[in-house]
């Protein structure tokens, strides 16, 4: 699969500006595949984000110590899925904060979209996500 052919990354620098002070904010990809780690992290760099990689659930919930401004998390994870590591993030941030959940998914069904918003994802994306897309969503989401 050649994700990158829907790519046009000058388009999609120019949806997302960021002030010239401001530094870039971080986002936390949760991706197993090392292909779509390294697309998704060049389609983020190129639209202003630094970006932390977690090849797995453990992993991911480790990182959140870290002040993320959303999280990417690929639904069709092989050891915990996105959607149980969604839920326990919800349950360690409590009342306190809420970071931005943004599952990805390949396997887009009415049923799957309904399990990730249950379990506390603020929004649910295609795989593969065009960075024109992904672009708006973080300007939706990442910039509260």
């Amino acid at each position: 699969m050649n994700c990158a052919t829907d790519f046009d990354l000058d388009t999609a620098t120019k949806l997302l500006p960021l002030p010239d002070d401001a530094s870039s904010p971080l986002i936390l990809l949760v991706e197993d595949d090392p292909v779509i780690q390294k697309v998704h992290r060049l389609m983020l760099e190129k639209i202003g984000y630094t970006v932390d990689i977690a090849s797995n659930g453990p992993q991911a919930l480790a990182m959140l110590d870290k002040k993320y401004s959303a999280i990417l998390m690929d639904v069709g994870l092989p050891d915990i899925s996105g959607i149980e590591i969604t839920t326990e993030i919800r349950r360690l941030e409590g009342s306190k904060k809420h970071v931005p959940i943004i599952a990805l998914t390949a396997y887009v069904c009415e049923e799957t979209k309904w399990e990730c918003l249950a379990a506390g994802a603020d929004e649910v994306a295609t795989k593969p996500i065009k960075i024109e897309a992904l672009a708006t969503i973080l300007r939706r989401w990442a910039s509260k």
